[in-house]
């Protein structure tokens, strides 16, 4: 996998080869990437139509890391959960649990990162 970085100053850029399109026709942009935390907001894809060498239209894609939502568990009486396993690849996730609340229990979240290897 490539590997890019930049200090906030800094911007990476790196093109495709050019490739025809038809005007009025639908494409499909498919990027795959592992997107740290850290550069949500600041990384995008972008899909520039050229004319002669000329910019007539551009398409961004912003990249972030993706939420993955789990089914809604409940907890053992030590307030304990599990969740099923799901097959998750190698990485950094942050984890995010949080409870609504109702007249007994107060609303709370709470936030853990973890490495599945």
């Amino acid at each position: 996998m490539l590997h890019l970085s930049a200090e906030d100053d800094e911007w990476i850029s790196i093109n495709s080869p050019d490739f025809g399109v038809t005007a009025g026709r639908s494409y499909r942009l498919t990027v795959e990437g592992s997107i740290p935390e850290a550069s949500s907001g600041s990384a995008y894809a972008t899909v520039i139509f050229l004319r002669d060498g000329t910019e007539t239209a551009r398409h961004l894609l912003p990249l972030a890391p993706a939420p993955i939502e789990v089914d809604p568990v409940s907890t053992d009486r030590r307030g304990r959960f599990e969740v099923g396993a799901r097959a998750l690849h190698p990485g950094r996730y942050r984890l995010e649990v949080s409870i609504e609340g109702d007249l007994v229990h107060w609303p709370a979240r709470a936030e853990r990162r973890v490495v599945v290897r």
